[in-house]
């Protein structure tokens, strides 16, 4: 070993071995006063600025936070009206209602009054049980109706068949 490195590190004087210590780590404080020095620095710099909002939601995660928990105000549609039949729109109490449901008696969202005027709302409607029921309800409806008029028309025509025939014979004096 060289003789100043051993002098160095096997050193039985305390006080040299103190200075040999301190001068060996004179760098390593060197950083440390660097470091401190500017992060006292930056201290100071947000110590001098005001906080205000801006400063304070800076971040980026504190923005997207506020964005999700802010609410956009919506607003109906007219074009829903057209692409959902059943869909009706009360303008003074803005609210939305489902006639098919209303017409069936069902007790829903859609019949009591939605404000919730998003899409997505009105599709998850068309989705649930109450709907789908009312929506079978009525076609059963439109196809019993349909027969029923369709017996009574063909009954008609019999009706009209024997009313002119009694008539013929009544005109003709063909009874006995």
């Amino acid at each position: 070993m060289n003789k100043s490195i051993q002098s160095y590190f096997f050193s039985k004087d305390q006080n040299s071995s103190q200075q040999k210590e301190n001068n060996f780590n004179l760098p390593l404080i060197e950083n440390l006063k660097r470091i401190k020095t500017s992060v006292s620095s930056h201290v100071e710099q947000e110590d001098s600025q005001p906080l205000t909002n801006t400063n304070l939601n800076s971040s980026p995660k504190r923005k997207k936070l506020e964005k999700k928990s802010q609410t956009k105000e919506r607003f109906f549609q007219d074009d829903w009206l057209e692409k959902f039949s059943w869909l009706e729109y009360d303008k003074e109490q803005k609210m939305m209602y489902c006639s098919i449901c209303k017409k069936h008696g069902k007790e829903n969202t859609f019949t009591k009054g939605c404000d919730r005027f998003r899409r997505d709302v009105i599709t998850e409607h068309i989705l649930i049980k109450d709907h789908s029921d009312a929506v079978e309800d009525s076609i059963a409806q439109k196809v019993t109706a349909r027969m029923v008029k369709n017996i009574i028309f063909s009954n008609e025509q019999k009706y009209l068949s024997l009313m002119k025939i009694a008539y013929f014979i009544l005109k003709n004096k063909l009874f006995c």
